[in-house]
C-alpha cells in the first residue's frame, strides 16, 4: 500500500478535516475501488489537488462520474470527476487541525 500525507489547507471539509490536519490518502490503486462516502483526493483541471467525499457515481456511456462535495459546503460542487482525476482515498488523519 502507497500512502501520501497530504496538509488540508482549506475549510470546506469541516467539521471532518481541519485547515493544518494531515490526512493520510491510499494511493496505491490510483481511484480504483472510490465508493459513495469515501473522501477522495483529485486532481481537477490540472490545478490543485482537492479533497472532497464522494456523495454519488453516475455512470455515463463507459465512464464512471463521481459526484462531489465537501462536508462544510452547502452544494455539491459544480463539476463531477473521472475516475483518471481520483489519486486515492482518505485511510486515517492526524486530527490536530485547526478547528
Amino acid at each position: 500500500m502507497k500512502i501520501l500525507s497530504v496538509i488540508v489547507s482549506g475549510s470546506s471539509m469541516l467539521p471532518t478535516f481541519a485547515p493544518g490536519e494531515v490526512v493520510h490518502v491510499n494511493v496505491s490503486q490510483l481511484g480504483v475501488g472510490v465508493g459513495v462516502g469515501d473522501v477522495a483526493l483529485y486532481r481537477k483541471y490540472r490545478t490543485h489537488l482537492t479533497l472532497h467525499r464522494v456523495i454519488e457515481i453516475v455512470e455515463e456511456g463507459d465512464e464512471l462520474r463521481y459526484i462531489t462535495k465537501g462536508d462544510g459546503n452547502p452544494t455539491n460542487d459544480e463539476y463531477s470527476v473521472v475516475g483518471s482525476e481520483l489519486l486515492g482515498v482518505v485511510e486515517t488523519s492526524s486530527g490536530r487541525g485547526e478547528r
